[in-house]
């Protein structure tokens, strides 16, 4: 039980919890109901369990009440549809507006706010190291005699013993033919993929396509053999520090944000079409790329005096069409962005966290939306599925999902907490059905419904051997995860 217990991550969710403000008594609740639908046990026994690892964390006995998990309480409890639900996360740590905090409807005149003002009250987040989580409190002196104290020492050294055992004896990783197969789950790696810190995964056709940001390469796999189909790597590329890709029509195209350009590929063939750099492009370590009808948008993290900026321009011929500068916009360290409905949408990453909705049709200013429930902290990566943009959230005690509507930006949900296991979201995928988040530092991937963001399962590295899981994406019925840490491809059907 108690390997079963570290397997699913329960001391990381017990501390996800507890960092969000929620009170031991529910934090433990919580954990355990999750852990009684994942573990074949009884619920008295992931009861028992939970309560022993939260106490061996430093949480006062007399605090905690035996846990009765009930069918309602699963990670649906975290999920808040309107308002605050009981014991949310108090305002402020996890990126939410100060009580008593009204934001503006959005849809209306006062909808987001004006480009270069704060929201009312609006206090920045503690900045948050996205390897690490924050400490717990150390409790006071005098909570547990010597007796409790030896005892939770002794919960600790079984969980540390168990854990290494288990991992010390399971499957260690990829095997010499480089692909490990665990039912219906490959992991491809080794020397003949040419895997190093793979970046970015996108699926076009009947095969899977791969960024390798440490190699300066491209990897192309045959989705249905997991067959290296090639490698490229010449100079004539410019491949230069690969860092996120997208398919549009017949061709592959790589943003290199450390070359500060963008590479355009026959996806037929993998030969070079054109490489966009330097001049009126104005790419300043160009984060993400998205197409609006026969034109393409870049996000520059950097430029336009360090607001960022976008760079539009033809996908046919590779002209340039425009740049669009922050200062006017709202930008704030633009990382990704969508294009949905004649519309585009950008994820700030810097500051608070926003999105900037603009026209895509010549790239003019719409709103702005950041504080209230929206909850925004360092978003990094979105989707669109189902009529709205999922947003992912790499800060904020383990990190969240904001759900917005695609047609007025209005906000619809907000998940987090312990129970969908976010640990840094850095990537998210979606194919009309089911969505699918990355947890770079839980080395893991949540899997939610499009419909209503319920929680469907979690997927840990004992079975899929991630490791600091950068990237996916979905396409043909499978699931792709690049693992940056692990010079490997993660492959699963997806449903």
């Amino acid at each position: 039980m108690l390997v079963g217990a570290a397997e699913a991550h329960i001391p990381r969710m017990l501390h996800g919890n507890l960092s969000q403000g929620l009170d031991p008594e529910t934090a433990v609740r919580l954990a355990a109901a999750t852990f009684a639908e994942r573990a074949p046990f009884a619920p008295e026994a992931c009861d028992w369990v939970v309560g022993e690892l939260a106490i061996a964390l430093g949480i006062d006995p007399a605090l905690i009440t035996k846990p009765h998990p009930q069918a309602a309480a699963t990670a649906q409890d975290t999920v808040v549809t309107g308002g605050a639900a009981p014991g949310y996360p108090a305002p402020g740590p996890a990126g939410y507006a100060p009580a008593g905090f009204a934001p503006g409807q959005p849809g209306s005149a006062q909808a987001g706010f004006a480009p270069g003002t704060a929201a009312p009250g609006w206090q920045s987040p503690p900045a948050a190291d996205p390897r690490w989580l924050p400490a717990t409190p150390a409790p006071g002196p005098g909570r547990r005699n010597k007796a409790l104290a030896w005892a939770s020492a002794a919960v600790v050294a079984v969980v540390v013993v168990a854990a290494i055992i288990f991992f010390a004896t399971r499957p260690s990783g990829p095997i010499r033919q480089g692909v490990v197969r665990t039912g219906t789950v490959h992991v491809y790696s080794g020397a003949s993929y040419g895997f190093k810190h793979p970046w970015a995964i996108a699926v076009a056709g009947a095969d899977a396509w791969v960024a390798n940001y440490g190699g300066n390469s491209v990897t192309e796999l045959n989705a249905s053999t997991g067959h290296v189909v090639r490698i490229l790597s010449a100079g004539s590329y410019g491949f230069n520090q690969p860092w996120a890709m997208a398919v549009n029509g017949p061709d592959i195209w790589i943003v290199n944000t450390g070359g500060n350009s963008v590479t355009e590929l026959n996806a037929s063939d993998g030969s070079v079409v054109r490489v966009l750099s330097g001049g009126t492009y104005g790419f300043d370590r160009p984060d993400g790329i998205a197409f609006a009808g026969n034109d393409a948008w870049v996000s520059n993290y950097n430029g336009s005096a360090k607001y960022g900026s976008l760079t539009e321009f033809n996908a046919s011929d590779g002209g340039w069409i425009r740049t669009v500068p922050g200062r006017n916009h709202g930008f704030s360290g633009p990382e990704t962005l969508v294009a949905t409905g004649g519309h585009l949408w950008v994820a700030n990453g810097g500051g608070t966290g926003s999105v900037t909705e603009l026209n895509s049709s010549d790239g003019s200013y719409v709103k702005l939306f950041r504080g209230g429930n929206y909850g925004f902290n360092t978003p990094n990566a979105m989707v669109v599925s189902g009529g709205a943009i999922w947003v992912a959230n790499a800060s904020g005690n383990g990190g969240s999902i904001t759900k917005i509507s695609t047609s007025n930006g209005a906000w619809l949900i907000t998940l987090a907490g312990g129970g969908y296991g976010f640990a840094y979201p850095g990537a998210i995928a979606a194919d009309g059905t089911h969505v699918w988040v990355t947890n770079a530092n839980g080395e893991s991937v949540t899997e939610m419904n499009v419909s209503d963001g319920r929680w469907l399962r979690t997927l840990t590295a004992a079975r899929y051997h991630f490791k600091y899981p950068a990237s996916v994406a979905v396409g043909g019925g499978h699931v792709w995860v690049a693992n940056a840490d692990g010079n490997s491809v993660t492959e699963f059907p997806a449903s």
